[in-house]
């Protein structure tokens, strides 16, 4: 087995675990509560920074699970990839809970975005309280699974809690971003 393959198995099983010990095995109401958080923790992110340093690419340090192409993104690209996963979680996550079978297919699809600007908070916020409420409306249940090619089969609570994990992941970069622009 040629080295670099050996090493990318090795960082998925680390994700993996990583994943699994962070939010995997918490319960929905802690990954709800985490999940505010990071909300709460992007408005006062975003309450001081400029409309121009907000759309403003910044290049950052590689920081693990962002792929070669967001270290190059801006504030609000980085809200705009965020929210589509978000609206591709929940959506899997209502065809799990329907008795579905879905796919998510290649993820490397979102790892690309155009320019964005401050129009995209708007759907952001709709879409994070919908994940918010989303214990309230469906009973996260199913048993059906999906496969995720990091984190493996997910049901729907696992869907969930990557969830939170996955806007944690880009708190950590907007960080980043603002940090590069200070």
């Amino acid at each position: 087995m040629c080295v670099r393959k050996m090493k990318s198995i090795i960082e998925i099983l680390i994700a993996r675990i990583a994943f699994w010990l962070g939010y995997g095995c918490r319960s929905i109401t802690t990954n709800r509560n985490q999940f505010a958080r990071g909300i709460q923790e992007i408005n006062m992110l975003l309450a001081e920074p400029s409309h121009d340093i907000l759309k403003t690419p910044g290049s950052i340090k590689p920081q693990p699970g962002l792929t070669p192409t967001m270290l190059n993104w801006s504030v609000y690209m980085t809200i705009k990839h965020t929210d589509q996963v978000h609206i591709e979680i929940l959506h899997l996550i209502e065809l799990l809970e329907r008795g579905e079978r879905p796919s998510l297919g290649d993820i490397s699809r979102f790892d690309t975005t155009g320019p964005a600007g401050s129009d995209v908070l708007k759907d952001f916020y709709k879409h994070a309280r919908q994940i918010e409420t989303l214990p309230d409306r469906i009973s996260l249940t199913s048993r059906n699974r999906v496969h995720h090619r990091i984190f493996g089969s997910l049901n729907s609570r696992g869907l969930y809690a990557a969830l939170a994990m996955h806007l944690w992941l880009h708190v950590s970069q907007i960080k980043a971003i603002l940090k590069k622009h200070a």
